[in-house]
């Protein structure tokens, strides 16, 4: 998950749709996930939720490979690995990010090593903004778990013309949690970093794509809402800012990385037609009167800035 929680251990946290609280294996397409709960509502998972993570990861990383998917850590798995060296004590599931190109190959595989693989999805009523009447959509990620447990999503964003990477239904023209977008350059090559004692790959330089997702105070632990923590002025449910900083990511990349973009030409174009967007935002992060989402007021505004 994306959280980047707590108050005395913390966690970071993957995007909402599809993660799963506890040890219960959820079917990925029926019923649909359930929407983000208020906060307070996401408890601390027991100590034994926390050695089952911690014992999942290599067994994860090790099938992928045996798989030839590519993959590396993301969100709260990046960054307890970076900020706590180790599965972070809140934290509720796994993330790593895959490819697009890899979702075929993986689905069929699944069973391998004993871990399954399937496809989540999410209704449309968790969007902001739903003008092609989207009834469902896939959020970008896939549930890893076994026979009695799951353990996290495997996050596949799709990438543009732009060379951004976007959590994006191409097949419904859906855009989902778009604060949470970044430049493929972070994934152009990979670092590693290690979590208890093991190496994993990571996103290059990946302080810097923490502090991208979770502000530049990521190594100060902040309690999300969705650990029961209070509504945040331009934080999402997982406490990671939702106000536009793309542009600058890109400007950081391309002048002081020397990153060249025209290398993703033939890739999916942007900005496109939006059929639906969201999550929805609530409390202090709401955009009131308009989308209803976490900062964003239109679609145009959208595609603009995310």
């Amino acid at each position: 998950s994306r959280r980047r929680s707590t108050s005395a251990p913390a966690s970071g946290a993957g995007p909402g749709p599809g993660s799963i609280v506890g040890g219960t294996v959820l079917s990925a397409v029926a019923p649909d996930p359930a929407p983000n709960p208020a906060p307070g509502q996401l408890a601390a998972p027991p100590p034994e939720r926390q050695r089952a993570l911690s014992e999942a990861l290599p067994r994860i990383h090790a099938v992928l490979d045996e798989l030839g998917i590519w993959h590396c850590l993301a969100y709260g798995s990046l960054l307890g690995a970076v900020r706590e060296g180790g599965v972070i004590a809140w934290d509720h599931d796994l993330d790593l990010f895959v490819r697009p190109a890899d979702l075929t190959r993986l689905l069929a595989a699944s069973g391998t090593g004993g871990l399954r693989f399937s496809r989540s999805r999410a209704q449309g009523g968790q969007l902001a903004a739903n003008p092609g009447g989207v009834a469902w959509f896939f959020p970008g990620a896939v549930l890893v778990s076994d026979e009695t447990t799951n353990y996290g999503e495997l996050w596949a964003p799709t990438l543009f013309s732009d060379g951004v990477l976007r959590l994006y239904d191409l097949e419904r023209e859906t855009y989902y949690w778009p604060h949470c977008s970044f430049p493929h350059w972070s994934l152009q090559e990979l670092a590693t970093v290690e979590l208890d004692g093991r190496p994993y790959p990571a996103p290059r330089e990946p302080e810097t794509w923490l502090a991208w997702h979770y502000g530049s105070d990521w190594r100060t632990p902040v309690r999300a809402p969705a650990d029961g923590g209070p509504a945040l002025v331009d934080r999402g449910w997982s406490g990671e800012p939702v106000a536009p900083g793309l542009a600058e990511r890109v400007r950081f990349c391309v002048e002081e990385k020397g990153w060249d973009r025209s290398v993703y030409a033939g890739e999916p174009a942007w900005p496109r037609r939006i059929d639906g967007a969201g999550p929805r935002g609530w409390g202090q992060g709401r955009a009131a009167g308009t989308s209803g989402s976490y900062w964003w007021h239109t679609l145009e505004e959208l595609a603009r800035e995310y």
